[in-house]
């Protein structure tokens, strides 16, 4: 609060002035990449200068929420992809946003393939890897010999050499 006073051979005048001062609008201040898991419960803190009143983020995969009062995202996604956030903080002067890139990588591979095989010395042989969530590769160690494994499709094919139970441990991995 100010007053103001001005003075002429004719008298004085005196005004009360009340100036109100706003903070500046909020500026996005957390890290503007993170990544989750399909399936596994994620956290993330806005984080904003300016003491921000509130807080949203627009474009989160399912599953996920923001505390509008806190500015803390949370939840189990459902989904796994690369995702466009908008984060907002805002307060008395405006909004400030940024944009988050969230990368939620999908669930560990799950081998759904049947545990066992058979064949017959000499003759040719076709086993396929299967597993959910979408493997990039797969594995299998300790095959008969005549057996190799395109890791990249899970076909294991080829002619055993030798008759005998093996124990074969298979995998999967994806992102």
């Amino acid at each position: 609060t100010a007053t103001v006073q001005t003075a002429s051979t004719s008298g004085t005048a005196t005004a009360a002035i009340v100036f109100t001062i706003l903070p500046s609008p909020p500026a996005i201040t957390s890290a503007l990449t993170a990544q989750g898991q399909e399936g596994v419960a994620f956290v993330y803190q806005i984080l904003a200068s300016g003491n921000p009143s509130s807080y949203n983020a627009a474009g989160l995969p399912a599953g996920l929420s923001v505390d509008p009062a806190t500015g803390k995202i949370s939840g189990t996604p459902v989904v796994p992809g690369t995702f466009s956030v908008i984060l907002s903080a805002i307060n008395g002067s405006g909004t400030g946003q940024a944009t988050l890139v969230l990368t939620i990588l999908p669930s560990q591979p799950v081998i759904t393939s049947a545990g066992t095989a058979g064949g017959i010395v000499g003759t040719s042989l076709s086993y396929q890897i299967t597993a959910a969530h979408t493997p990039t590769s797969f594995g299998a160690a300790g095959l008969p010999a005549g057996l190799s494994i395109d890791t990249t499709t899970g076909l294991i094919s080829g002619t055993p050499s030798a008759a005998g139970t093996t124990a074969v441990t298979l995998s999967a991995a994806n992102a």
